[in-house]
């Protein structure tokens, strides 16, 4: 998409059973196909031109109407990433609404020890993480939220949301020195597990119901919170 002047991703999601003839769900060059033909157009037309950006958050829905009819099976959903930092992900099963997915850091040092193991059984359990000079990582996190297909965007909010209730708390901090991680292992999951709950009653509070939250320590160790349905 080189005349856009700008990268995004798209991911097409088709939902069946292989075909028994050639392996495939759908052949790749028919989804491209439908893509440069269906598609390309509406972004370009978008993203293309001098005038004032679109409100992105209209898009995905409509490039998911916009693939009707056009493989073989029906497609179930869309993902549009316009940056490295931010997905939406528009689904056949929620006409009305995206989920948007942003993502954030922060740095922060702690050590895995638990008060309820002996000193030899925190070595054993957490290793060189238990060195009692600690250790810091450079955190990811992944907000997932639902957000409306007309109306405003509330990309605004959701960062002054994430910046109040769980970065400026977190970043460059001791985390077992913060009162939210009393009597907590701060292992990743936990970690996730109490950014979920500050800020989901931070984005309650601003009428955005918080989907799913993702915390990577490192590229390889992740943790997920999602919202009970």
């Amino acid at each position: 998409m080189e005349r856009l002047g700008c990268a995004l991703t798209l991911a097409v999601g088709v939902r069946a059973v292989p075909s028994a003839a050639d392996g495939y769900v759908v052949s790749i060059s028919k989804v491209d196909a439908a893509v440069r033909e269906r598609l390309v157009p509406i972004l370009e037309a978008a993203f293309g031109g001098p005038a004032e950006r679109p409100l992105i958050h209209h898009l995905p829905q409509r490039l998911l109407l916009a693939l009707d009819g056009a493989l073989p099976h029906p497609v179930e959903s869309l993902e549009l990433a316009p940056l490295s930092t931010m997905r939406l992900l528009a689904e056949k099963t929620m006409p009305q609404s995206i989920l948007l997915s942003a993502s954030f850091e922060f740095a922060a040092s702690h050590r895995l020890h638990s008060p309820s193991l002996s000193e030899a059984e925190n070595r054993a359990q957490y290793g060189r993480c238990n060195n009692a000079c600690g250790h810091g990582h450079n955190y990811r996190i992944e907000v997932t939220v639902e957000h409306a297909t007309d109306g405003p965007s509330r990309l605004p909010d959701l960062e002054r949301a994430v910046q109040a209730s769980v970065i400026s708390r977190f970043d460059h901090q001791n985390l077992d020195a913060l009162p939210e991680f009393a009597g907590k292992v701060t292992s990743v999951e936990n970690i996730a597990g109490t950014a979920f709950g500050m800020l989901a009653s931070a984005l309650g509070t601003a009428g955005i119901r918080l989907r799913r939250l993702t915390i990577w320590e490192t590229d390889r160790t992740s943790a997920t919170v999602e919202a009970a349905n």
